[in-house]
């Protein structure tokens, strides 16, 4: 068979959100990973930089949808209903986001 190029951009922001949620249990356990030894992107590029690579992975898929939207207005109002959840999100973590170098585990229990 074959497959159009609106497939793969369609199945783009639902592919980043897995790799957001198994990116999440990488940057959680990449204390433990460190001193295992185990080299993971998490432990390589720092808590800070991982906790930031976190958020672009978690709001990339909505930039996407936005963007695609974009293209095909007759699907625009679908687009407000998906704008929520990144604005939640947001306001989820950002008060928790200087205290992540303490405890990862608070912006995950209010993400995941």
């Amino acid at each position: 068979g074959s497959s159009s190029l609106l497939v793969l951009v369609a199945s783009c922001p639902l592919g980043l959100a897995a790799a957001a949620l198994v990116y999440a249990n990488n940057v959680r356990d990449s204390g433990h990973d460190l001193k295992c030894g185990v080299r993971t992107i998490a432990n390589q590029i720092g808590l800070n930089n991982a906790l930031k690579m976190y958020s672009v992975l978690l709001i990339l898929p909505y930039v996407q949808v936005a963007g695609f939207f974009m293209l095909y207005p007759m699907y625009s109002p679908l687009l407000l209903l998906s704008i929520l959840t990144p604005v939640t999100l947001y306001f989820a973590i950002a008060p928790h986001y200087q205290q992540a170098t303490n405890s990862i585990n608070t912006i995950f229990e209010k993400t995941l």
